[in-house]
């Protein structure tokens, strides 16, 4: 009788601890996709400033070091949204 209060007892915390972990993955997933949509917006909004800042003669290498990001990067987020910005105008 004992050892099968103890396996149920086991199982029990098993469970408790299976839930737990379940709940932190949800938590944790919904905070990446709060993160993933902050980045995004994040992204455009540089890529605009990065087209005005050119405009008024910000060198791309100082605009990139000011963001915090390679000249690389911004060439290709900026054509990354270009191709997604052509791929909405032919739906």
């Amino acid at each position: 009788m004992e050892d099968r209060a103890s396996e149920l007892a086991a199982e029990r915390t098993r469970l408790e601890r299976q839930r737990e972990t379940e709940d932190q993955a949800i938590d944790l997933g919904a905070q990446r996709a709060d993160l993933e949509q902050r980045l995004s917006e994040n992204t455009e909004a540089i890529l605009a400033l990065f087209d005005a800042a050119g405009e008024v003669g910000i060198p791309a290498e100082q605009f990139a070091r000011l963001v915090g990001v390679s000249r690389q990067s911004l060439y290709r987020w900026r054509e990354v949204a270009r191709r997604l910005r052509e791929s909405r105008e032919s739906r």
